[in-house]
């Protein structure tokens, strides 16, 4: 991955993630857990009940689009669960793991991404800005 993706992917961004299901059909879904560790590897926290787990599980693969100022980039690769539990989440979630193979700028001549998809936390966001930090942190190490 470009290092501009490496960076942006440090915590606090949104990505859509696409895995495959048992029908071959594409299964999208909004994560914000997401961490770049370095150029060829990103790390997820994904709910342990959720359809791309259960995708990731059956096949591996997992293609991650990101947008965010000046860049929109597609990253494909396969994805698995490298730790079972991930301590700093109030939530049930494993960690995983996608192995970049390929990375495809998704920029349009002529066109600037002005912004990403952002969120916040509507309740307890003090406290949710702290979950966030240390689910980052495990996530990096």
């Amino acid at each position: 991955m470009p290092t501009q993706l490496v960076n942006f992917l440090q915590g606090g961004k949104t990505a859509v993630l696409a895995t495959l299901d048992q029908q071959g059909l594409p299964h999208t879904a909004l994560f914000s857990w997401v961490v770049a560790k370095d150029s060829k590897h990103v790390r997820l926290a994904i709910g342990k009940g959720s359809t791309t787990l259960k995708n990731i599980r059956s096949n591996g693969k997992l293609t991650i689009s990101v947008q965010g100022p000046g860049m929109a980039y597609g990253v494909k690769g396969k994805a698995k669960v490298i730790k079972d539990t991930i301590k700093s989440s109030p939530m049930p979630c494993v960690l995983v793991e996608l192995v970049v193979e390929q990375v495809k700028d998704d920029n349009a001549p002529g066109i600037t991404i002005t912004t990403g998809i952002g969120y916040k936390w509507d309740q307890n966001p003090e406290q949710m800005a702290k979950v966030e930090s240390d689910v980052f942190e495990e996530l990096r190490s």
